[in-house]
């Protein structure tokens, strides 16, 4: 009972050594996937985070006058208030063009930027957008959409493709008007600082020279009208640029149209190469058709009439079997009649030779003549035992190892050199002791065809 109870106790003990392990192995195994998954998580919010900055990096623009102006100083206060009114209709200006191109584009910015696919499709869809980003191939649309399709991506992809050319056009116009914004504020700010400085030079020199304020007004209806200039000159530069926005877009357009309809011309010709090649096929199958269904119709008349000639043959047949077995019955009977008669003589002749001998039976138990020659009884002188059976009339041992072209081939053998070039010549030219007799030598001549 105590060994039965102590057993229970190791195995309890046993079993709780190898739980705990793997207790612990379990929390760890836990705590870690928690632990990547807060990563993961927190990597996804600072990639939105990222994504979202770089959406919104485009408005980078102050609106409004520059702190740069307050510490200018200008002793015409009609020019500042004008200078800084630029500064409020550059403003207004760029912040139109922006609203118009929201409003242009107010479909596509309305949405997200998946556009109601998945994150892990839009993603597929920008890495291949990017691929070909760079490529200058004309045909590259056709490319990136098989590509697409391979991917087996959602079916609206030609839709999702022009949303997002078009978000991407969207990007560039801001970015475009962004910077020019940028740009034409710092060289105003620029041009304000030249002008002030210069307005308040020319401010000293007059007072200096006590020129008047109508010197001094002059000049700066001089610098107003130099501003007005540069104003004009920056709006006539937004407008041509505008417009050669408008015609790349113009051009953009008119260029996919006619992909459009070069790859519909493609698909319409090869439709029509199919349907000519279904009308050759067609016309084909019909022709073997004819021609299969008279070869049919010849080689079932081929086959009647040699069905006719089989049914004649085998009547013939069956008429020459016929006559083959009677012709083979009359011929057994003929066998069996010359049998009878070829016993009938035997019979006879067995009586003609009939042996007329009496029963003797010492005769059987006697000695024959070929046992009483083994036995030597009345044997003769007979010739020597050692006598050959057979005569022989070809060459003795001693003939054929008096040979001396047999000892040579030996020697030659012993040393190795049977088969080399010094072993052929020395058999070549070993003379013979008897010179061969003429009329041994063959006189066959070979055909020289």
């Amino acid at each position: 009972m105590k060994n039965h109870s102590e057993q229970h106790v190791d195995s309890f003990m046993l079993e709780q050594n190898i739980k705990r392990p793997l207790d612990k192995f379990r929390s760890m195994y836990t705590e870690a996937l928690q632990s990547v998954n807060a990563e993961q998580s927190q990597l996804e919010n600072e990639l939105c985070a990222v994504q979202e900055l770089f959406r919104k990096s485009d408005k980078h623009v102050e609106e409004g006058i520059p702190p740069e102006m307050s510490f200018l100083d200008c002793p015409d206060a009609w020019l500042k208030s004008s200078v800084l009114h630029e500064f409020q209709e550059l403003d207004i200006m760029y912040s139109n063009h922006l609203r118009e191109v929201d409003d242009k584009y107010h479909d596509v910015i309305r949405n997200d930027e998946c556009d109601g696919w998945s994150r892990e499709n839009h993603e597929k869809f920008l890495t291949v957008m990017d691929m070909f980003s760079f490529n200058g191939n004309s045909n590259k649309r056709n490319l990136y959409m098989d590509l697409l399709r391979q991917l087996q991506l959602p079916s609206n992809l030609e839709e999702h493709e022009k949303r997002w050319l078009a978000r991407k056009q969207c990007q560039q116009l801001r970015k475009a008007i962004t910077t020019d914004w940028y740009r034409s504020k710092k060289a105003l700010l620029l041009k304000a600082q030249a002008v002030f400085t210069e307005a308040c030079t020319s401010h000293k020199e007059n007072t200096k020279a006590c020129l008047g304020k109508e010197l001094q007004q002059m000049k700066c209806n001089q610098l107003y009208e130099k501003v007005a200039l540069w104003r004009e000159q920056q709006l006539e530069t937004l407008h041509l640029e505008k417009e050669l926005e408008d015609f790349a877009k113009g051009e953009a357009d008119e260029h996919r149209r006619q992909e459009e309809e070069t790859r519909k011309h493609l698909l319409a010709a090869q439709k029509e190469k199919v349907q000519v090649f279904r009308g050759k096929k067609s016309e084909e199958k019909k022709r073997m058709k004819e021609a299969y269904d008279t070869e049919l119709a010849s080689l079932q008349d081929y086959l009647s009439k040699q069905a006719e000639i089989d049914r004649e043959r085998v009547i013939y047949r069956e008429l020459m079997q016929k006559e083959k077995e009677k012709h083979k019955k009359q011929m057994i009977e003929n066998k069996a009649l010359e049998e009878l008669a070829k016993e009938r003589r035997l019979d006879s002749i067995r009586k003609q030779v009939q042996v007329q001998t009496e029963a003797d039976s010492l005769r059987v138990q006697s000695a024959t003549a070929a046992s009483e020659a083994r036995r030597g009884v009345g044997a003769l002188d007979e010739e020597p035992i050692q006598k050959p059976l057979f005569t022989l009339y070809s060459y003795t041992a001693k003939q054929v190892s008096a040979d001396p072209r047999l000892r040579l081939e030996e020697r030659l053998r012993e040393v190795g050199l049977l088969n080399s070039a010094y072993g052929r010549q020395a058999m070549l030219q070993l003379q013979l002791l008897r010179k061969p007799r003429p009329d041994m030598k063959s006189t066959f001549k070979f055909s020289e065809s």
